[in-house]
């Protein structure tokens, strides 16, 4: 197990997540690897210079990890389980918190990375919401998505905003971000793209 830097311990310290989560965390963080005995180890990559590990956390949802040349650039809890939990950051939870409530909890509809917008997957249309967090050159992405079928009965932007839900979190360095997923951005009108925590 490799040495976990800055965002893991960031990660760790903003998120209110369940004692399972909380335990998880603090095994990677303490680099003692005998303490994940108790996750279930569901995925595992590598190649060249990253290296990524997938977990099944008790509640069914997914912790995922990032290493790149040893240092965590992507961090994401992904709502696998599709059952209503507690993301326990901001008080969002899975399945329940909508878009617009993201929107309104942060008074900014944030921004987009262009090749993320719109996205369809695994018969869902999916958004990627995201804000740049203020001094730490870290992304925090919220995850939405609503079923296609679902979709063709929407009529308005504010009922599409309603409808889609909280599936997954994401932090990463914009860094990355900027390689995996593109540099181009969309900015929409909002007061502001950053947030404070």
């Amino acid at each position: 197990m490799k040495n976990i830097p800055f965002l893991l311990l960031f990660f760790t310290t903003i998120i209110a997540y369940t004692q399972e989560k909380k335990d998880l965390l603090k095994s990677f963080q303490n680099n003692q690897k005998s303490d994940l005995e108790s996750f279930k180890l569901v995925g595992y990559e590598e190649e060249g210079n990253e290296s990524y590990y997938r977990y099944e956390l008790p509640d069914k949802d997914h912790f995922s990890i990032t290493f790149k040349e040893g240092e965590v650039v992507y961090l994401e809890i992904n709502n696998i389980s599709k059952e209503a939990t507690s993301a326990s950051l901001f008080d969002f939870n899975f399945q329940q918190t909508k878009l617009i409530d993201i929107h309104e909890k942060f008074n900014s509809v944030g921004f987009i990375y262009e090749n993320r917008n719109k996205t369809k997957m695994n018969n869902q249309f999916v958004t990627f919401t995201c804000y740049k967090i203020k001094d730490s050159g870290l992304i925090i992405s919220f995850v939405t998505q609503i079923d296609l079928v679902k979709l063709q009965s929407i009529e308005s932007k504010n009922e599409l905003l309603e409808n889609l839900k909280l599936s997954t979190v994401i932090v990463a360095k914009e860094s990355y971000l900027d390689i995996v997923w593109g540099k181009e951005k969309i900015y929409p009108n909002s007061k502001t793209y950053e947030i404070g925590l």
